[in-house]
């Protein structure tokens, strides 16, 4: 061998150890910078240094009422993996109002992964804001996190959480799950005078996290029960119950299995509120994917508060936002008085997968009853979703009713569609079908597709047309006089593919199980 091919290997050989020792280094500093923790006072610790990185060595306990990081001006920064342990039994009990009852209250840039808070038991009885984990998280990432026990809130205003209660901006959540029951009983508990001195009444019971405006979600799941009870009287936001989040900008494969219900107990007083129960995501811009399996009620005795019922989503934030391919299997039911009727709206109302103000549905089914057995007011009621601007390649296979006082509007897919005056081609209500009974009585428009539709400025074509149906007739009430812009549908026997030519194979199959057709990517099972 040549001398130079010799101080060539040499070279290559003292490179390749010098690699192998930084990377040896490089290790050993990154283990030395993951703090252990196996013990509440180890968990303490995490105070004096906000930055670290932590991860836990096994289950520990932390004594009642800890809370970690308790101030705006000194936040948890760094992480938290669990490693698949948890942090057993945390308690916390207030009968005072509580800005932050939870393990932490503040955290940003902070990621929270791997870790099971299990057996929480949080009870406030004069109100405040409840979660398991972080109250008041900021652009921090939730990854592998589940919940279990019960949470509850009671007071005049309240609200509670799985994980993450009052979310500021951009968190995000990847297969966080929440098995804890959530209950808030928005009204004074304790009569007390600093009760009495609170403004309004209302608040959220939320599976995962409340209000998470441009926040993102993937895998996540909720099977606790969440219900919400309010007494609104006086001026008021309303109470809410969601499976999952409030809001968030975009979800997706992310499923509620718990019942969701929402109660308004006052019947007097000058309330404005609405009362939402909803089964993922209160307020969405994307939503691709999602499910509901549980039941869905709302009930009210005000007139002068709204009341919503809705399997998957309530509202959509703007012209770009959609509801694609999701779908709802649970009962979704109002009750009590349909109010808060303004002379340009219906603010009550229930749908199957979504709510009163979505703009797009897409390869969405319904196959849960969807009923308004309200005693007075005018509703919005769908299949699919009580009013929308564009569904399309979507099908209602369940009794879609309302009770025979009830006025407004109701469709087996939708209750109400229109399109804005500088409408597109593309928002339609267009290759859906119904094969269920819609059931209403005399005061309410309704229709086996839609119990009404609005067009206005759209000249390429009509925007309602290939629906398909099986009894009653397909449309409720229109705007339009002009013949060539009327809605088309067809009634047939079967959701067949020889009856329904249509519907094309580029989202629909036919099943030979359900013996009709089905959506391609979002098949029933």
């Amino acid at each position: 061998m040549s001398m130079s091919k010799k101080v060539t290997r040499g070279i290559l050989a003292v490179v390749f150890m010098a690699v192998c020792l930084i990377a040896a280094q490089s290790q050993k500093i990154q283990a030395a910078q993951e703090i252990p923790i196996s013990s509440a006072d180890d968990l303490q610790q995490m105070e004096n240094n906000p930055s670290g990185s932590y991860y836990l060595t096994k289950d520990i306990t932390v004594p009642a009422n800890t809370v970690l990081f308790k101030t705006y001006e000194t936040q948890f920064t760094g992480t938290l993996d669990g490693k698949g342990h948890a942090i057993n039994g945390y308690t916390y009990s207030d009968d005072n109002w509580a800005d932050s009852a939870s393990l932490f209250s503040y955290a940003n840039n902070a990621t929270f992964k791997n870790l099971k808070m299990n057996n929480v038991n949080i009870s406030l009885r004069g109100g405040g804001n409840a979660c398991a984990l972080v109250s008041s998280p900021t652009k921090c990432t939730f990854e592998n996190i589940t919940t279990s026990g019960k949470i509850t809130v009671g007071g005049t205003a309240g609200n509670a959480a799985g994980i993450a209660v009052t979310p500021g901006e951009k968190c995000t959540f990847i297969k966080c799950v929440n098995k804890a029951d959530i209950t808030v009983n928005a009204y004074d508990l304790t009569k007390s005078e600093e009760q009495d001195n609170i403004d309004s009444a209302g608040g959220f019971a939320c599976g995962i996290a409340g209000f998470a405006s441009d926040g993102t979600a993937k895998q996540c799941s909720n099977s606790g029960k969440i219900t919400i009870n309010g007494d609104l009287r006086w001026g008021s936001d309303g109470i809410t119950a969601v499976g999952l989040f409030d809001g968030i900008k975009s979800i997706a494969a992310s499923k509620n299995t718990g019942t969701v219900t929402a109660k308004n107990v006052s019947g007097a007083g000058s309330a404005n509120g609405t009362v939402l129960a909803c089964g993922v995501a209160g307020t969405i811009n994307k939503m691709t994917s999602c499910y509901n399996t549980a039941q869905i009620t709302a009930s009210n005795n005000n007139k002068q508060v709204g009341v919503i019922a809705v399997g998957i989503t309530n509202s959509s934030s703007g012209e770009k936002t959609k509801v694609l391919r999701c779908y709802n299997k649970g009962d979704i039911q109002i009750s009590g008085i349909a109010g808060l009727k303004t002379k340009s709206r219906i603010l009550s109302g229930a749908g199957g997968v979504g709510g009163l103000d979505i703009y797009s549905v897409t390869e969405s089914y319904n196959t849960g009853k969807v009923s308004a057995n309200v005693s007075s007011g005018d509703v919005m009621v769908g299949g699919v979703v009580a009013s929308v601007v564009n569904v399309r390649n979507c099908y209602n296979t369940a009794k879609i009713s309302a009770s025979s006082s009830a006025g407004g509007y109701i469709g087996g897919i939708a209750g109400t569609q229109s399109s804005p005056a500088k409408g597109k081609s593309s928002e339609a209500a267009a290759c859906n079908y119904n094969t269920a009974a819609v059931k209403a009585g005399s005061k309410i428009s309704k229709g086996s597709i839609l119990g009404r539709y609005e067009i206005a400025g759209i000249y390429a074509k009509a925007a309602v047309y290939d629906n398909y149906y099986k009894s009653g007739k397909p449309y409720g009430s229109m705007n339009i006089t002009w013949k060539p812009f009327f809605a088309k549908a067809v009634k047939t026997s079967s959701m067949k593919p020889n009856k329904c030519k249509k519907l094309s194979s580029k989202y629909w199959v036919y099943s030979s199980k359900h013996k009709r057709m089905i959506l391609k990517k979002n098949k029933e099972k």
